[in-house]
């Protein structure tokens, strides 16, 4: 009796186990919402912006909001990191592109990027690459004796 009903806890685990993984990778192609929806609801859309992914394999990890001084002034910005790799800076004001960098192998992103006003800091796997924050360009990369936890 215990061998079958161990042999229906696992294929009812594999079942979960199965349908999170769907959930995880949820692939959508949401649109920007109509003049009239915005209207309805007293709002406007003061910019969009874009960030490449590379089909369905890919999609957004991270989007973060990361001020930056530039000439004295505070400015707003936005880090956006996709699961392939790359790296966007938007102008938080206007959402121009400012910059996109595409930094280690795809797919070994797990954090999101962290940031100073001088260098976005991107893991990948074992590799930490600094992109400058003023072009996106990279400046250093280190390698880890191990995966950053």
């Amino acid at each position: 009796m215990k061998p079958l009903s161990l042999a229906g806890l696992l294929v009812v685990a594999g079942v979960l186990f199965a349908q999170q993984q769907d959930k995880d990778r949820l692939y959508s192609t949401p649109r920007l919402p109509s003049a009239d929806a915005l209207d309805r609801l007293n709002m406007k859309l003061a910019w969009s912006g874009f960030a490449p992914t590379e089909g369905r394999k890919d999609g957004l990890l991270s989007v973060q909001m990361a001020p930056v001084r530039i000439d004295g002034k505070p400015r707003m910005r936005l880090l956006v990191q996709t699961r392939g790799g790359v790296v966007v800076e938007l102008d938080g004001e206007t959402g121009q592109t400012l910059w996109r960098a595409r930094v280690g192998n795809p797919d070994t992103a797990v954090y999101g990027v962290g940031f100073n006003s001088t260098d976005v800091v991107a893991v990948r796997g074992t590799d930490v690459y600094g992109i400058s924050r003023k072009n996106g360009n990279v400046r250093w990369r280190m390698v880890l004796r191990a995966v950053p936890a």
